[in-house]
């Protein structure tokens, strides 16, 4: 039964193709009569795959098969032998079949490498996209590329609160080090398909956020990231899932309150005099929205720094807003290194201004009334302690600038 099952699934000539160079091609070549691995039912099961059948055994081990052909052989041959048992051992081989197909389709399921199956971290978008997607809220992917996680999202995703949308390979981006991307610019949206760019702006039109699954981080420093970088331009970022470590997997949720065009040669709206430590300073910044808010709404700003001097130390921003009449505890902000960590302190040109654009999301149980915007600077990999000295206005512990204004958070009633 196992030998007719494999033969029914194997190309015809394709054992004689898998025989060592010295057999000639010959099916009767009599090393292959007396060593097992040479044997049709054992040569042939472990070249399925690149045999190019696709099956779903072939991607199983290929011990879980052998192991399961041995049992039912096994039975088979009581049956044969002891007639008297023949109906229960017909019952045993049917119970092990339909066993051992669960448990291997089973396998598969979690660990189909085609699909990213053994990537726990993908799973774990799927729980987030479960608890914080909105109906209808789209997910956007790369695909038609090895290394991103289309077939894993069309393979494995049964949620009906998330839409996913796969988008091209950037022409800009690269799936190796060793890779060539197909247009070389300065200019990110030359880097992504014009095509791509216009369908990215007219689902955020009419969507409050946005979700975008990752393939790669600034951690590996041959990926370009363009379509990441190009929503961290346009819009702002709301928060960037801890998945266990994993910089291959980042699940990134944006607030799609359209950011002021960073090439449209604009001072910012608000001017300030900050100054943190001896060569930063914060120019301004601006407030998209307004300065009125209900709980739940993003609350987007857009900093923009500026340096005297070439800096080699790399800074973290931190943000915060601050309700002053109340206990309730300041609400923070991604820490991270300026423009979504796109524009790292040590990159800043002299003299020309870096925008910075970032987020927070009012959560639902904040108390109405006033709250400052508290912003500070601290050395990287510190944990926050490490923090420069400002200057240049109101501050707090003259290590955070407070901003000369203010937002209101009304009733949602």
């Amino acid at each position: 039964m196992a030998v007719q099952l494999i033969f029914s699934l194997s190309l015809l000539d394709a054992y004689p193709q898998l025989l060592p160079q010295e057999a000639n091609q010959l099916v009767e070549w009599l090393p292959g009569l007396n060593h097992l691995e040479y044997l049709r039912w054992i040569l042939l099961p472990e070249s399925w795959g690149s045999l190019g059948w696709d099956t779903a055994w072939s991607w199983i081990n290929t011990e879980y098969i052998m192991l399961g052909f041995a049992m039912i052989a096994i039975a088979s041959g009581f049956a044969i032998f002891l007639p008297k048992y023949r109906l229960w051992l017909n019952i045993s081989i049917a119970i092990v079949l339909s066993a051992f197909s669960l448990f291997s389709f089973q396998t598969l399921y979690r660990e189909d490498t085609r699909y990213w199956a053994d990537t726990p971290e993908l799973f774990e978008v799927l729980d987030i996209l479960e608890r914080e997607a909105d109906p209808t809220e789209p997910l956007f992917l790369a695909g038609s590329a090895d290394v991103t996680y289309e077939r894993f999202i069309l393979n494995y995703n049964n949620l009906t609160n998330i839409r996913p949308i796969v988008l091209g390979f950037a022409q800009g981006e690269r799936t190796s080090p060793t890779d060539t991307p197909m247009i070389t610019s300065d200019f990110n949206p030359d880097r992504i398909n014009v095509t791509m760019l216009r369908y990215l702006d007219h689902v955020a039109s009419f969507q409050d956020r946005i979700w975008w699954l990752a393939h790669n981080s600034e951690f590996l420093d041959w990926s370009i990231r363009p379509e990441e970088r190009f929503l961290t331009e346009n819009y702002y970022l709301l928060k960037d899932y801890d998945l266990t470590g994993n910089p291959t997997v980042r699940l990134l949720e944006f607030s799609t309150i359209q950011a002021p065009n960073r090439f449209g040669f604009t001072l910012p709206e608000n001017r300030t005099d900050f100054r943190f430590g001896e060569n930063i300073t914060l120019e301004g910044y601006d407030l998209p929205a307004g300065t009125s808010y209900h709980s739940g709404d993003a609350v987007p700003i857009t900093f923009y720094w500026q340096t005297d001097e070439a800096l080699e130390a790399d800074y973290t921003v931190s943000w915060f807003l601050v309700n002053a009449d109340s206990a309730y505890p300041a609400i923070q902000g991604i820490d991270s290194a300026p423009d979504a960590r796109f524009a790292p302190t040590f990159s800043w040109e002299v003299n020309q201004l870096v925008p910075d654009n970032r987020a927070i999301e009012i959560p639902q149980n904040a108390p109405v009334g006033i709250y400052e915007i508290w912003v500070r600077l601290y050395v990287a990999g510190s944990g926050g302690e490490d923090k420069l000295p400002v200057s240049g206005g109101d501050t707090f512990e003259n290590t955070t600038a407070i901003l000369p204004i203010t937002i209101t958070v009304l009733d949602t009633n």
